[in-house]
């Protein structure tokens, strides 16, 4: 654990929280920094420091890994003990498909994920591509990519072969 975080578990108490919080119903609301996507934050001098983090610590929570997060009720402010629950990124990103202020930024990240684990064409493709006498813009409509990547595959930048082994005469010593 850094000094940065000991410090922000040691200033962060139920009571720091209340006094920066005021009720609505039974969700208790943030009144400070929010992050674009609504979260509550609070600045610091190394940058900003999601709340939700401190406030599940300062409950008494066990604390969180790298890919989890802190999902609340429908209101994206609140910091109700009994509506913090530490959830994964994927099913974060799962539940607000559905939401219109941010549907556009959910299908991004999903896209992200989808396409660092599979790949679109193969290098039996790319090998077809940078043969094939047409024009990137022609190719376009054949294979499931993007005309830069098309440009870039046709350039030698994107799906790179290598003739020679890289280890070739080193030999044994």
């Amino acid at each position: 654990m850094s000094k940065r975080t000991e410090y922000l578990l040691e200033v962060v108490t139920v009571e720091w929280l209340a006094e920066r919080c005021h009720e609505d119903g039974d969700c208790l609301i943030w009144d400070g920094l929010v992050s674009r996507s609504g979260a509550p934050v609070m600045r610091e001098r190394n940058g900003s420091v999601h709340v939700r983090r401190l406030a599940w610590a300062a409950y008494g929570g066990r604390s969180l890994g790298p890919k989890e997060r802190m999902t609340t009720c429908d209101n994206p402010r609140c910091l109700a003990r009994d509506h913090l629950k530490p959830t994964y990124v994927g099913e974060i990103l799962s539940k607000m498909v559905n939401r219109p202020d941010v549907k556009p930024r959910i299908y991004q990240a999903l896209a992200n994920l989808r396409r660092k684990t599979h790949a679109k064409i193969s290098l039996a493709d790319a090998r077809e591509i940078r043969a094939s006498p047409k024009t990137p813009a022609e190719l376009l409509g054949e294979y499931p990519i993007s005309l830069s990547m098309l440009r870039k595959i046709k350039r030698g930048e994107a799906w790179k072969e290598f003739a020679a082994s890289p280890f070739s005469g080193l030999g044994a010593r």
